[in-house]
C-alpha cells in the first residue's frame, strides 16, 4: 500500500505541477482528465516500450497477469484499456472509440498541464501540455523502485533531450469528457 501511495502522490504531483510554482496557476480539472492523466503517466513511467507492444496481445488484465505473475502489468493493461474508452475520434458527426491496438502505442513520456482553456460554453477544452520524455534507463529506475517498495526516484526536468509541447482538446460527449485522438504538437518552441 505505501508503494501505490508514493506513486500516486508522485504522479498527481508531476502532472499538475510541483511544485505549485510549475503550473503558474490553480488549474480547475475536471475529474475525467485528471484519471486520464494520471493513468497515461503511470504507463509512460512504469511500463518499456516492449512490455507495452507484449500486452497488446493480451485481451483482458486477468490474461496478462496468468502469463506474466506482474501486478504492475496488470495495472498497467487496465489503465491502457482506461485511456482507451476516453479516447475518441471525432469526425463526420460520427463519434466512436479509438482502435484497440492504439492503447499500447509510444507514450512519448510524461504530461505535465500547464494551462486549461475552456471553449464553446465549456463544452470544448483545451490542454496545453509539456511533454518530458522517459530515457530506458529512468523508465527501468523506476519499475525497480515500485517493485522494491521504494518510492518513485525525483525527476530531473527538463530532459536532456527537452520538452515537447502539445494541446490536447477535450469535448463533452453525452455529459462525460472524451479526449479527441489527435493532439497538436508544435514542432519549435
Amino acid at each position: 500500500m505505501m508503494k501505490i501511495t508514493l506513486l500516486a502522490t508522485f504522479l498527481v504531483a508531476f502532472t499538475f505541477g510541483w511544485p505549485p510554482a510549475l503550473s503558474g496557476q490553480n488549474l480547475q480539472v475536471p475529474s475525467e482528465i485528471e484519471q486520464y492523466m494520471y493513468a497515461r503517466n503511470f504507463i509512460a513511467s512504469l511500463s518499456t516500450p516492449d512490455e507495452r507492444h507484449t500486452l497488446s496481445g493480451f485481451v483482458t488484465a486477468e490474461d496478462v497477469f496468468e502469463h506474466t505473475g506482474s501486478e504492475r502489468l496488470k495495472k498497467v493493461f487496465s489503465y491502457a484499456n482506461f485511456l482507451n474508452n476516453l479516447e475518441i475520434e471525432i469526425g463526420s458527426g460520427i463519434t466512436f472509440p479509438m482502435n484497440e491496438k492504439r492503447k499500447f502505442s509510444n507514450l512519448g513520456g510524461i504530461h505535465q498541464i500547464k494551462d486549461i482553456q475552456y471553449q464553446n460554453d465549456g463544452s470544448e477544452l483545451f490542454l496545453n501540455v509539456v511533454v518530458y520524455r522517459l530515457h530506458q534507463e529512468t523508465i527501468t529506475h523506476f519499475i525497480s523502485a515500485y517493485e522494491q517498495n521504494d518510492s518513485p526516484p525525483e525527476i530531473k526536468l527538463p530532459s536532456p533531450t527537452g520538452p515537447a509541447y502539445i494541446v490536447q482538446t477535450w469535448v463533452k460527449v453525452n455529459g462525460s469528457w472524451m479526449k479527441k485522438a489527435a493532439d497538436f504538437h508544435f514542432l519549435e518552441q
